[in-house]
């Protein structure tokens, strides 16, 4: 009996301990979601008229921008690895897919967005997102303006009310296509574009803790509704007028289409890069504006997952807003809750308000997207490439261009190849500094700009490597040692700051060591790291030096050794 009665104690003390903890969690979740209520609103509030005009710039219909901000926004909340994070339809995105969509037509959009989520999977598997730190901050920033531009001048036929005969797939046909009928431009949707834009320019400026986009989507709204309804004597085309009655759902009825096609496969590549790329910078950003971390694999995965939800819900491809993911920090988000409610928003709003979302005008869409455009370039980057890098300005606005007229993943592939090879052509140069010793003094230091001044006569010669021994540096390291032979007599080689060494760079060394040899040199090595070491000890050559103590841990102790031995010769 009292066997029975410890048991049903320690029973109830875990019941009671498991409920103590439950309770705890629920308490924190609850003060989570209070907190998170207000950036979670906010960032909802703006996302919608944001989802709605980048449909447009997409080049589909209103309520796929919305399906693709609510899907790919609570799947990515439910499994990021960055806790600021806002995942939707961007800008950055909307001119790729619309020149899918002008190829192939709106119903293929869930299948390139599906491949799009698979290959951003597959990226995850084999950690790409790593090797993206490869592409330079010029061609992101080239292929942005290139972006904005295709956003911003892809406007002019909802800002002037336009309708032109033909629609292609090239910008630039297009603005000729939209100039051949400018003379149909109507002022009042002029009159209410320039409106727009310039309230949320001055709104950013004047009142930025009030997001512009909302108030101003509210101040359309009635202006279209009021124009519709006929209680204002001008005629303002809204969703309304070039969809019709739109009915939202958020779950489709029918799957999408799944296929496979080379041109699909191309636009699916293209478009993870980017997504993959923003979705990084965003995560980044948050990460410099919060003082905190985040888990790159998680926000991958989230991301790949996001995008595979939205195309089975018929969306568009996803990534993260940096402009929302700031205010989400900046309205005082602290966990993923706040874009959960974000994405909640967006679904409550719309299924309660879209009958009135539709009387939106497409003058005041295209002002979102113009701002939109405008705070996508980062003006002060280009600036200071302007002062500090012509040719990474010059290359930069090569990459924007190309991104117009041809191909976006020409665009980045070029600029990156570009700089990239300026930079191994730099590193080929191999940074040195030759340390010239004289009766027991330094007496010079000599670089590229003053080798010529180096004469015999100097002993010991400290030649130091400034970069890791790799192919791209060998001949230009072995050019230079090539003219110390006859100069000194003791060759000391630092390699402090070496921290790795490739087969080529390990024959380079041999050829060093029986170039001296043959002319008498005696050669030291000074600085090695445990990595570059452990290399040099699978050599032929290395054993001699460490049994005849030609390795030290500075150069000062090389120089001392030097110094003795030459006193004790004399």
């Amino acid at each position: 009996m009292l066997h029975f009665q410890v048991e049903c104690s320690f029973t109830e003390v875990l019941e009671y301990a498991f409920t103590l903890v439950m309770k705890q969690k629920i308490k924190r979740y609850y003060q989570n979601t209070q907190l998170n209520i207000k950036p979670g609103l906010t960032v909802g509030l703006v996302s919608m008229p944001l989802s709605i005009s980048l449909a447009l710039a997409s080049g589909v219909s209103p309520i796929i921008g919305i399906l693709s901000a609510f899907w790919g926004g609570v799947v990515a909340a439910l499994f990021a690895g960055s806790v600021y994070n806002v995942i939707g339809p961007t800008g950055a995105l909307s001119g790729l897919v619309l020149s899918f969509i002008l190829s192939h037509g709106i119903a293929d959009a869930p299948m390139l967005t599906i491949l799009t989520g698979i290959l951003i999977l597959i990226a995850w598997v084999f950690n790409f997102h790593k090797y993206l730190i490869y592409i330079p901050g010029a061609v992101i920033h080239g292929f942005t303006l290139g972006v904005a531009l295709v956003i911003g001048l892809g406007q002019l036929n909802n800002a002037f009310a336009l309708t032109p005969a033909h629609v292609h797939e090239s910008l630039i046909l297009n603005i000729m296509e939209s100039l051949k009928v400018i003379k149909t431009a109507r002022p009042e949707p002029i009159a209410v574009f320039l409106f727009g834009l310039l309230f949320l320019i001055i709104a950013k400026k004047k009142i930025p803790s009030i997001p512009g986009a909302i108030v101003l989507s509210v101040i359309g709204i009635c202006i279209g509704f009021a124009s519709a309804k006929q209680f204002l004597p001008i005629s303002i085309p809204t969703l309304f007028s070039k969809y019709g009655t739109l009915s939202l759902r958020l779950i489709p009825t029918t799957l999408p289409k799944l296929y496979l096609s080379p041109s699909l496969f191309h636009s699916a590549s293209v478009i993870a890069i980017i997504a993959i790329i923003e979705t990084m910078l965003s995560a980044k950003v948050a990460n410099l504006m919060t003082k905190t971390r985040f888990n790159e694999r998680r926000e991958m995965l989230a991301l790949a997952l996001a995008n595979i939800t939205s195309g089975f819900m018929g969306g568009i491809p996803v990534t993260a807003a940096l402009a929302r993911t700031s205010l989400n920090i900046k309205t005082g988000a602290s966990s993923r809750i706040s874009a959960l409610i974000s994405a909640t928003t967006i679904s409550v709003v719309s299924l309660l308000f879209f009958g009135m979302f539709q009387y939106l005008p497409l003058s005041i869409i295209a002002a979102v997207l113009v701002n939109v455009a405008i705070n996508m370039v980062e003006r002060e980057h280009f600036i200071f490439l302007f002062k500090h890098d012509k040719s990474s300005f010059i290359i930069s606005l090569v990459v924007s261009i190309i991104t117009i007229t041809a191909d976006p993943i020409i665009a980045v592939s070029l600029g990156s190849v570009v700089l990239l090879l300026r930079q191994v052509q730099h590193l080929s140069v191999g940074d040195y500094e030759i340390l010239v010793n004289q009766n027991k003094k330094l007496t010079n230091r000599l670089t590229d700009k003053n080798l010529h001044k180096l004469e015999a006569g100097g002993d010991p010669l400290v030649y130091s490597f400034n970069t890791d021994l790799t192919y791209l540096n060998k001949d230009a390291h072995l050019l230079r040692i090539h003219q110390l032979n006859s100069k000194a007599k003791n060759i000391i080689l630092r390699f402090r700051t070496v921290s790795y060494i490739d087969p080529d760079g390990i024959l380079m060394l041999e050829e060093i060591v029986e170039l001296f040899e043959r002319h008498n040199v005696i050669v030291y090595f000074v600085g090695l790291s445990e990595e570059v070491r452990l290399e040099l000890e699978k050599t032929p050559y290395f054993d001699h030096y460490i049994k005849n103590n030609r390795i030290f841990e500075k150069t000062t102790d090389a120089l001392s050794y030097i110094y003795g031995k030459n006193s004790n010769v004399g």
